[in-house]
Order: C-alpha cells, then structure tokens, then sequence
C-alpha cells in the first residue's frame, strides 16, 4: 500500500463512519491496519482521531512530518475527521450567528446603561452635571453654608492640563 492509497482509504473510512455505516471500534481497526512502509524501511500509520501520520521510532509511534510516495507526492497531516463534520456553510453560518449575538448584546448594554442614565437623571437620583462627570471626567462640588456667618472655600486642582497645580477660593455667604 502507498502513502496516497493510505490516505484515499481513509479518507473512505471515514466517510462511512459518519454516514453511521460503520461502529467506533471497526473505524478505529480499520484505520490501525492501515501500515505503509517507506522506502528507507520506517512503518507509517494513520491516527484515526485525526488524521495525522505516525511513523514507528522502534519503541512507539510518534507524529512526523508526512512522507511522500516515491513519485514524490507529499501527503497531509490534516484534520479530516474534524473537518468533514462541519462544512463549510454551517462554520460561516456559526461566524454570522456568533457575530450577530455580539452585536445585539452590544447594543442592548449600550441600551441599557443610556436608559439607566436617562431615568436616573428624570428620576432625581443623579443630576446633569453627574452624569456628564461620568461621561467626560467634570466633576462638581456642591458645598452648602448652614453657618451665620461667611465661609471661604479653597479649591486646589492638581491635574490640569498644564501640569501645574490650580488655586480658587470664593467665599460663601450663610445659607447660600
């Protein structure tokens, strides 16, 4: 047997395997007998998992690089099981549904957060400016005076786009 028979009669194998024709244990025998010598003496076989070639080092079989035949056609170390299960329209099909599903969770977080904005503001709960601090980074301050008389109030801002540090200050009057 060649290395390109080898491969045609798997490739057959496994085809009846996946129409139901034949049982776990018979596709795995089958594929076990399928033994190709090569021309520098090494025994070569098929892992029925996947497809890929084993050759023989004298103490267990170990996955090689695929040989070639003596006319110099090289073989695959493929994936066929794995691949005919799935053709190529359902994997596109799986690629369009899973991005769909992104896009819609996408927009539906979006919704979500923009409602919750919307109704934390209606509601009270949160004002404008808040919101906007949430969105771009301003902040408020609200200091109310219960005292009789004025205080002043010093605000320092450290992170100003000049690097250098701010200084306001402002007085209060009471119940202001």
């Amino acid at each position: 047997m060649t290395f390109q028979e080898a491969d045609q009669q798997y490739a057959r194998l496994v085809q009846q395997y996946q129409a139901g024709q034949l049982t776990a244990q018979q596709f795995n025998e089958a594929v076990a007998a399928l033994r190709v010598q090569s021309p520098d003496g090494n025994w070569w076989t098929i892992r029925a998992q996947d497809g890929a070639w084993l050759w023989w080092n004298g103490a267990a079989w170990q996955e090689a690089a695929a040989p070639t035949d003596p006319v110099g056609v090289p073989h695959r170390r493929g994936d066929p099981v794995s691949a005919a299960q799935v053709p190529p329209q359902k994997r596109r099909r799986r690629w369009w549904l899973t991005c769909l599903v992104l896009l819609l969770a996408s927009v539906c977080c979006l919704g979500l957060v923009g409602g919750g904005s919307y109704l934390a503001v209606r509601a009270g709960s949160m004002s404008a400016m808040q919101l906007s601090a949430q969105l771009e980074g301003v902040g408020e301050l609200s200091i109310a005076n219960t005292a009789d008389e004025p205080i002043t109030v010093r605000l320092i801002r450290l992170d100003t786009e000049e690097g250098e540090t701010s200084i306001d200050s402002d007085a209060i009057v009471p119940f202001d």
